[in-house]
């Protein structure tokens, strides 16, 4: 009786999967004719006969410093106008000290303000976001530091600078390199007197 028990439930379950309404699956031509000419679906022959792949795209690591080469289409662009009237100081991995490069532009900076007498500059620290808080925060604090004592030495009033540290409160969590070097900066926002 066990054997006919075991046999029974077998041709049953063996039935019940096989029942039900087959559904016609669209042909790669079916699909390429609904998304249009121009389309297909990734995975699906190309022009060669071969399995056409979806484009990967390319992560940059240049090292330690970020280059305007590293932004892309997707790369998130701020339009508040008093931070972005100055390119923004970039810095190497857990670095205070200003690179050569970095220097010409808080020189930009520097003749702006001995320009406009009643402007201001709040020089902002920014990390990525590798590290705790509290060492963020203080590698901020360098970071925005080092720009004001730069700013300093080209003549610019101590009393016309104010240094904030942003820490890693704005930088992209768990990012790859490229987001990273983003991150380590000094912005500046210019305030008009």
């Amino acid at each position: 009786m066990k054997l006919t028990a075991s046999w029974l439930l077998a041709w049953l379950f063996l039935g019940l999967s096989g029942c039900g309404k087959k559904t016609e699956v669209p042909s790669d031509e079916d699909t390429t004719t609904q998304l249009g000419d121009e389309f297909t679906k990734p995975g699906s022959l190309d022009e060669t006969g071969g399995v056409g792949q979806p484009e990967v795209p390319t992560i940059i690591d240049d090292g330690d410093f970020f280059n305007d080469s590293d932004l892309n289409d997707n790369a998130t662009v701020f339009t508040d106008p008093s931070k972005d009237m100055f390119d923004p100081v970039y810095f190497g991995f857990d670095q205070s000290s200003l690179s050569g490069e970095e220097r010409l532009k808080v020189e930009r900076v520097a003749n702006f303000l001995m320009t406009n007498a009643a402007s201001t500059v709040i020089v902002e620290g920014h990390c990525d976001w590798k590290g705790t808080t509290e060492y963020n925060l203080s590698l901020g604090e360098r970071r925005a530091s080092a720009v004001k004592q730069f700013l300093i030495a080209m003549g610019v009033q101590a009393n016309r600078i104010s240094v904030s540290s942003q820490g890693d409160l704005n930088a992209t969590e768990n990012g790859g390199n490229s987001s990273m070097a983003r991150d380590r900066k000094a912005r500046f926002i210019v305030q008009q007197g």
